[in-house]
C-alpha cells in the first residue's frame, strides 16, 4: 500500500495534495461490514449506470401499462440504489442532465412525427451523458466500454424496431381498411333513417350507410367504403 500511494498528488475540495508516507508508519487493516461490502459493489460505476438506466426503463413500462405496481415498484428500488451509489461516485450533473434529455428525447419520437430527429437527438445526447457521466476534476472513473455498447445497442434496437412497427402500422391505416369493417360485403337495406340514410344489415350485424342511389327497404346493396365525414357510417351502392 506504501509502495502504491508513496509521492502521489490527489485532489481533495479542488486542492491538489502531495502524499508522503513514512515507511516506519503503522498500518491497521479495517474490514469491511456487510453495510460497506454492498456500497462497494453498488459504488462501481458501470453497476450505478446499470441502476440508472433500468430504473428509468421499469418506471417508464410502469406508465406505460400502469396497474401492476412491479415493474414501477422495482424501477424506483433501481434509481434509489443508484442515487446511493451517486453520492458516492465524482458525478458530472451535465452529463447527467444529456442522459435524462436523451431519454425524454427517445420517449417522444414515439408520440411526435419527427422523421427520426428526436430519436437521433436522443441518442446523440444518450452517448454524450454516457461517456462523461463520471468524468470530473477529481476524478476520471469509467462505465465500462463493453457495458456501454451492450447498453446503447439495446437502445438502438429497441427505438428502431418500435419506429419500424408503428411506420408500417401507419402505412397499413392508410392503405387497409379497418378490419372490422365489410368492405365489399353484400347485405340488404333493413330500414331508412332519413334521406340517404339506412340501416342495413350485412355479415348478421347492423350498420348505418348512406347512399346516392335509390334504394329501398329490403333491396340488396354492397358496401363500397366509409363516410369521410363519420368512420362508422357505411357507404353503400344497390346490386
Amino acid at each position: 500500500i506504501i509502495t502504491h500511494i508513496q509521492n502521489k498528488t490527489i485532489i481533495i475540495q479542488g486542492e491538489k495534495t502531495h502524499i508522503t508516507v513514512d515507511p516506519s508508519f503503522e498500518w491497521t487493516e479495517m474490514e469491511f461490514s456487510f453495510a460497506d461490502e454492498i456500497l462497494n459493489v453498488l459504488a462501481h460505476p458501470s453497476t450505478a449506470y446499470i441502476l440508472f438506466i433500468l430504473g428509468v426503463a421499469l418506471l417508464y413500462f410502469e406508465l406505460q401499462a400502469p396497474g401492476g405496481y412491479i415493474a414501477g415498484s422495482m424501477g424506483v428500488i433501481c434509481l434509489l440504489l443508484a442515487a446511493m451509489a451517486f453520492q458516492v461516485l465524482p458525478l458530472n450533473w451535465v452529463a447527467l442532465g444529456l442522459l435524462l434529455v436523451g431519454i425524454v428525447f427517445l420517449v417522444l419520437e414515439i408520440y411526435i412525427t419527427s422523421y427520426g430527429l428526436l430519436a437521433l437527438a436522443g441518442i446523440g445526447s444518450f452517448i454524450g451523458g454516457s461517456l462523461f457521466l463520471f468524468e470530473t476534476n477529481e476524478s476520471w472513473l469509467q462505465v465500462n466500454y463493453q457495458i456501454l455498447y451492450g447498453t446503447l445497442a439495446a437502445v438502438v434496437i429497441s427505438v428502431g424496431g418500435l419506429s419500424w412497427y408503428l411506420i408500417n402500422e401507419n402505412k397499413k391505416l392508410k392503405t387497409v381498411p379497418d378490419f372490422f369493417i365489410p368492405l365489399h360485403e353484400t347485405g340488404v337495406i333493413f330500414a331508412k333513417l332519413e334521406d340517404n340514410l339506412y340501416q342495413i344489415k350485412v355479415r348478421g350485424e347492423i350498420w348505418k350507410a348512406s347512399s346516392t342511389d335509390s334504394v329501398q327497404i329490403n333491396d340488396k346493396i354492397q358496401v363500397i367504403g366509409q363516410s369521410d365525414i363519420d368512420h362508422l357510417i357505411l357507404t353503400i351502392k344497390k346490386v
